[in-house]
C-alpha cells in the first residue's frame, strides 16, 4: 500500500470514521434499550445516516476492502433527496413535481371517506404529521415521504409503507457495519457512547392549513413550504441530536457545515430560477427579497467558505484540502485547525460557536416564515 492511500495520513478522516461508527453503536444500542422511541430516533437521524454511510463505504473500498459492497440505489436516493435543491440532479421543475405527487398521495391515503359524511369526514381527517423535540420541529411526514419514496412521475411509496423504512433502515446498516465493528472491535471508554432516549411528541395537522402562514407573506407556491421545511427540520435535527449526546462536537461541524451549505445553495438555485421563469411566480422581487433574508450576506459568506471544508468531511479526504506534508508530520487537532483555518479562518472551536449561532439564527427566520404549529 503506498503512503497516499494509507489511512494513517489521513488521520482526522480516520478518527471520523470512528467517530461515526460511535454513533452507529448509539443508534442501536438506543433500539434495545428504547424501543418505543426508536422510530422517532430513526425518522429523525435517517437523513444524516445516509450522507455517512454514501461516502465511508468509499473510504472503506480505498483503504481497507476494495470489495466492499457500496451502498444500495436507495440509500444513494436519500442522501441526494437531503440535500434539497443544491443537487446538480433536480431542477426546481422535477423538486416541484415531487412535492406535488407526495402531498397529493397523502391527502388521498388518509382523506379518503365516501358517502354523504364523506366531506365532513375528510374536513376532519389530518393528513400530515409533526415530530417535535422539546417544541422544535424535527421531521415532517411529508418531508420523510420524500426521503423514503421511490419516486417516478406516476407514482409515489410513502414512508406510511413500512417496508420502505424498514429496507432502508437495513441498507444503511449494512454500509455502516465496518465502522460499527470497528468500534466494537477497540477499547473504547464506554463514557463515549451514553446518550439520552430520544423522545418526540407528534401531531397531526391538514397540509392546506400548514400552508396559509407563509402564503401570509408572499410565498403562495407550495414548494417554498415544503423545501424550507426541509431546511428546518434538518437544522433543528442537528440540534436535538447534539443535545441528546448522539452527534459530537465533530459531527456537528460536519453536519451543520453540510446543512447550510446546501441550504445556501439551494436558496440560491431557488432564487435564480423564480427571477428566469415568469410562469413560476407572479411576483418574483418580492419572494426572492424574502428569501434573502433567511440567510445573511455576512452568514452566506462563511457558508461559502466552509464549501471545501464540507467536502474534506463528506468524502474523508484532508488530503486533498490540506496536503499529504500537513496531514502526515501533524496530529488530529492541528490538522482540524489547518481545516478551519485555511476555509473559513477561524479556530475550530470559534467556527463551532459560529455554527450554533447560524443554525440557531436560520432556523428562527425560517420558523417565522413557515410558522409550524406547536
Amino acid at each position: 500500500m503506498n503512503e497516499s492511500c494509507d489511512p494513517i495520513y489521513d488521520k482526522l478522516s480516520l478518527l471520523l470514521f470512528v467517530d461515526e461508527g460511535c454513533l452507529f453503536q448509539k443508534i442501536l444500542m438506543h433500539s434495545k434499550r428504547y424501543p418505543d422511541s426508536a422510530p422517532y430516533l430513526m425518522n429523525t437521524i435517517f437523513p444524516f445516516c445516509s450522507l455517512i454511510v454514501h461516502d465511508s463505504v468509499r473510504f472503506v473500498r480505498k483503504y481497507f476492502d476494495s470489495s466492499f459492497r457500496l451502498d444500495s440505489q436507495s440509500v444513494n436516493r436519500l442522501r441526494n433527496a437531503t440535500k434539497l435543491l443544491s443537487s446538480t440532479r433536480l431542477g426546481v421543475e422535477e423538486y416541484s413535481a415531487e412535492v406535488e405527487i407526495i402531498t397529493n398521495s397523502l391527502n388521498k391515503r388518509f382523506k379518503n371517506h365516501t358517502g354523504i359524511l364523506g366531506n365532513l369526514k375528510n374536513s376532519i381527517q389530518p393528513d400530515v404529521g409533526v415530530g417535535y423535540y422539546k417544541d422544535m420541529p424535527v421531521y415532517t411526514t411529508f418531508n420523510m415521504s420524500r426521503y423514503l419514496s421511490k419516486y417516478n412521475p406516476n407514482e409515489v411509496t410513502t414512508i406510511f409503507e413500512a417496508d420502505a423504512a424498514k429496507n432502508m433502515g437495513y441498507d444503511i446498516g449494512q454500509a455502516a457495519s465496518v465502522s460499527y465493528y470497528a468500534v466494537e472491535a477497540m477499547d473504547i471508554d464506554s463514557d463515549i457512547l451514553t446518550f439520552e432516549e430520544f423522545s418526540l411528541t407528534g401531531k397531526d395537522f391538514h397540509y392546506s392549513n400548514l400552508l396559509k402562514p407563509i402564503a401570509g407573506h408572499g410565498l403562495v407556491n407550495p414548494v417554498y413550504f415544503f423545501m424550507l421545511c426541509e431546511g428546518l427540520t434538518q437544522l433543528n435535527s442537528i440540534t436535538a441530536l447534539c443535545d441528546s449526546n448522539f452527534f459530537s462536537d465533530l459531527l456537528r461541524i460536519k453536519m451543520t457545515t453540510t446543512v447550510l451549505v446546501a441550504l445556501e445553495k439551494s436558496l440560491s438555485k431557488l432564487s435564480r430560477y423564480i427571477m428566469n421563469c415568469s410562469e413560476f411566480e407572479s411576483d418574483p422581487i418580492k419572494v426572492t427579497q424574502t428569501l434573502s433574508k433567511i440567510i445573511s450576506r455576512e452568514q452566506r459568506k462563511t457558508i461559502k467558505k466552509s464549501k471545501g471544508l464540507r467536502d474534506a468531511l463528506v468524502h474523508y479526504d484532508f488530503i486533498k484540502l490540506l496536503g499529504g506534508d500537513i496531514c502526515k508530520s501533524q496530529d488530529v487537532e492541528a490538522i482540524l485547525n489547518a481545516a478551519t483555518q485555511r476555509t473559513v479562518g477561524m479556530m475550530p472551536s470559534d467556527y463551532l460557536d459560529w455554527l450554533r449561532k447560524a443554525n440557531r439564527d436560520i432556523a428562527n427566520e425560517i420558523e417565522s416564515l413557515v410558522m409550524l404549529p406547536r
